[in-house]
């Protein structure tokens, strides 16, 4: 077999530069280590800069979001995770974060009359 038509060898190396461009996307990426990280990592996480995280860390701890230990800093990537969850429990399946199910009325009631009479 000869040497590729030149059509072909452009073909080959626009799909090579392709892949190349893949590869450098996926470079970029990063592994999210398990456990505690950093708070790069934990900016990282949430789509921020590390100086837009801290930033905002005071706001976000005041809605709940999971504080850094104490003696390394760390925030606990799991914990972040759940907290992430927990603002829209209706889209996940995990159901550790499930709303209060509703109560029977005639229950509920039932207990405010017995309360009001004083028997509860």
């Amino acid at each position: 077999m000869g040497p590729l038509p030149n059509a072909a060898r452009q073909s080959t190396k626009a799909e090579t530069r392709g892949i190349i461009r893949a590869d450098v996307a996926m470079a970029l990426r990063f592994t999210l280590p398990p456990g505690d990280v950093p708070p790069v990592t934990a900016a990282r996480h949430l789509g921020l800069t590390l100086e837009a995280f801290l930033e905002k860390l005071p706001n976000l701890l005041a809605r709940g979001f999971p504080s850094p230990d104490p003696d390394t800093g760390n925030f606990d990537i799991d914990a972040v995770d759940k907290w992430r969850r927990t603002r829209h429990p209706h889209l996940f399946e995990d159901r550790s974060t499930q709303l209060p199910a509703a109560r029977n009325a005639k229950d509920v009631v039932g207990d405010r009359i017995a309360r009001l009479r004083g028997d509860g």
